[in-house]
């Protein structure tokens, strides 16, 4: 048995998965020695990345050896925190909870999701939320980001995204609209299918005001953020007549970082400017909302944004508003809020529960703390940018007593009395494949691979 152990150490295995540090979901392999992690490996044959890694891919592995990991429940008493058994961690967040449900209601908790967790684990914490706790007030903590851009592309769209491009189609592109500079330089492979497309006669024009000196690839550069673009389309003057022909011609591109994106209400106008001035042939536009979360489109697809009635961010966190209790998974909330005065009523607040993998800004003010696995360590689902949607796989095992957000919500909801309507992976992914527009493929990956 001991030789079989030690040999088992030695095993050098690389494991098919995704990075996860953007929207990209580029193709690795994972390298790993028992229990450490020794490096990545592109996957060649991957669709968005062919092969290459960007320096944060190269390096996915280092946040492995982190020692910044929550491992273990944890109550908070002012300066005093205890690690605690998960049982009786549990046992305390649904007393509390009861506790506000009974003296205040529903609309006295709100739930914060995270684009930071798979499609499964959002898809199940939006039930959770709604038939658990029976509150509307979810959202995620790309509510000053990401979000406006995707609830601007709903309302010009008016029906669920689905594909709005695929990255590999960019260099086929007559004519492509860069928003801001750092929409390529950091997202390597839009910005080496975007080269290509130059290189073979694409028109690429960039929207930046805070650039002096264009790449020579630009055909264009317009001195304007996405808030000043949309008049741009009523002035034949600003935009040459041979560069507006292209962007007449199907399936011209529009790139932008969605997390740059504020109000949802720019993007809208733009939008609505630029297809209103197209032919039907230009209308096939596609659209490419670039994220620096790994999951942005699959976390707004798995709903976690607010309900009937329900709260936004910006409400549940307003001087005026009546939450008590906020429950937030996966994300270091205090970081995104735009206010120091929403920073204050998140540390002011009767309960703060906070289950991540790190120690953060947030957690600091939490009453409890519970241990998330590592995305590295977890398995489940993410959408890219594309609204592709790829398997993310387990490289090693949970770290310390972390455990999966389904085994802490499914506890959870039977200490308060009730049950969630799934207790397997395999039950949840039938769940949202017959949900969720777009998500029907989400069983069959596995046997994809």
């Amino acid at each position: 048995m001991g030789i079989n152990l030690t040999a088992e150490t030695k095993v050098i295995k690389n494991i098919p998965t995704i990075c996860s540090f953007c929207s990209n979901g580029c193709g690795m392999f994972v390298r790993t020695k028992g229990k450490e992690p020794l490096g990545v490996i592109p996957i060649i044959n991957h669709p968005i990345s062919e092969g290459r890694l960007c320096h944060r891919g190269w390096n996915r592995f280092q946040n492995l050896r982190s020692l910044n990991r929550i491992l273990r429940p944890r109550l908070h008493d002012g300066n005093q925190v205890k690690e605690v058994s998960w049982t009786e961690a549990l046992n305390k967040v649904a007393e509390i909870i009861s506790n506000l449900l009974n003296a205040f209601g529903p609309q006295s908790i709100g739930v914060i999701g995270s684009p930071c967790l798979t499609n499964e684990d959002n898809f199940l914490l939006s039930i959770f939320a709604k038939t658990i706790l029976k509150t509307n007030n979810l959202d995620g903590s790309y509510r000053f980001g990401g979000a406006m851009a995707l609830e601007a592309l709903e309302r010009v769209y008016s029906s669920p995204l689905g594909s709005l491009g695929l990255i590999s189609d960019l260099p086929n592109s007559p004519a492509i609209l860069v928003v801001e500079n750092s929409a390529l330089r950091d997202f390597s492979p839009v910005g080496s299918r975007v080269i290509q497309g130059a290189i073979g006669g694409t028109t690429i024009v960039l929207a930046d005001p805070m650039v002096r000196h264009c790449e020579h690839f630009y055909s264009l550069h317009l001195p304007y953020s996405l808030e000043n673009l949309s008049h741009l389309f009523d002035e034949e003057s600003a935009i040459p007549p041979e560069i507006r022909g292209k962007f007449n011609l199907p399936n011209c591109s529009v790139i932008f970082v969605a997390d740059q994106v504020r109000p949802a209400l720019s993007l809208i106008a733009f939008l609505t400017a630029f297809l209103e001035q197209l032919p039907a042939s230009g209308k096939l536009l596609k659209i490419f909302p670039l994220s620096r979360s790994p999951n942005l489109r699959g976390a707004w697809d798995m709903g976690v944004k607010p309900g009937k009635y329900g709260l936004s961010i910006s409400e549940m966190l307003a001087p005026e508003s009546k939450i008590k209790g906020l429950l937030i998974f996966g994300d270091d909330l205090i970081t995104h809020l735009p206010s120091a005065a929403m920073i204050e009523k998140v540390k002011n607040l009767e309960f703060l529960l906070v289950v991540d993998r790190f120690n953060t800004e947030t957690s600091r003010f939490a009453h409890i703390t519970l241990p998330l696995p590592l995305l590295a360590e977890s398995e489940g689902t993410m959408t890219n940018c594309e609204g592709r949607v790829q398997m993310l796989r387990p490289v090693l095992s949970p770290r310390g007593e972390s455990r999966s957000l389904m085994e802490v919500l499914g506890e959870l909801a039977l200490k308060l009395g009730s049950s969630l309507p799934y207790s397997s992976l395999s039950e949840l992914r039938d769940a949202i494949g017959t949900t969720i527009p777009g998500y029907q493929i989400i069983n069959e990956l596995k046997n994809l691979d």
